[in-house]
């Protein structure tokens, strides 16, 4: 009998759901739609910041070159908050015995390494472009060769210009 009452309500209850479901599908896809314009936007906003500061360190080097140091100044902090985090965690699991201290560590540890992934990431976005620009990589950073080669010029026309000044120091 039970049975029998809980397919006689679960028919009884399904009518009225796939009616009420049907109705605020268009609903749901207008919500949707809106929040998925809302999100174009942002990005293409965020798309079009980047691209502004790209054109906006590629002109002034100095400006990337703060840019850089900055960005790794924050990487070497957040490295060592990742090791401390991941030593610390470690040690209170395996020494201490406190294993949920050391697991909130090694978690902190992780999610410190995912934001460090992300903030490299929008780093590298701005910062190809930017050396792209400034005509980097050359070919003197792709072949050994030719900065071996680059070099050595640069050694023999040091070495020039240091005998003509010993020359010119010498004739006066």
């Amino acid at each position: 009998m039970i049975g029998d009452l809980s397919f006689w309500l679960g028919l009884a209850l399904a009518i009225p759901v796939g009616l009420g479901v049907n109705l605020m599908t268009p609903a749901a896809a207008r919500q949707l739609s809106q929040y998925s314009a809302r999100a174009r936007r942002r990005v293409a906003q965020a798309t079009e910041d980047e691209a502004e500061l790209v054109d906006w360190l590629a002109q002034n080097r100095e400006a990337f070159i703060f840019f850089e140091v900055r960005f790794r100044e924050g990487e070497v902090v957040r490295t060592l908050t990742v090791v401390f985090a991941f030593v610390a965690g470690v040690l209170m699991t395996s020494v201490a015995g406190e294993v949920a201290l050391g697991y909130s560590l090694l978690l902190i540890g992780m999610i410190t390494v995912l934001l460090i992934k992300r903030a490299n990431s929008r780093y590298h976005r701005i910062r190809r472009p930017v050396m792209r620009r400034l005509g980097w990589p050359n070919e003197v950073y792709a072949s050994p060769r030719a900065a071996a080669h680059d070099l050595r010029q640069l050694r023999d026309a040091s070495e020039r210009v240091a005998d003509k000044q010993r020359r010119a120091d010498g004739q006066s």
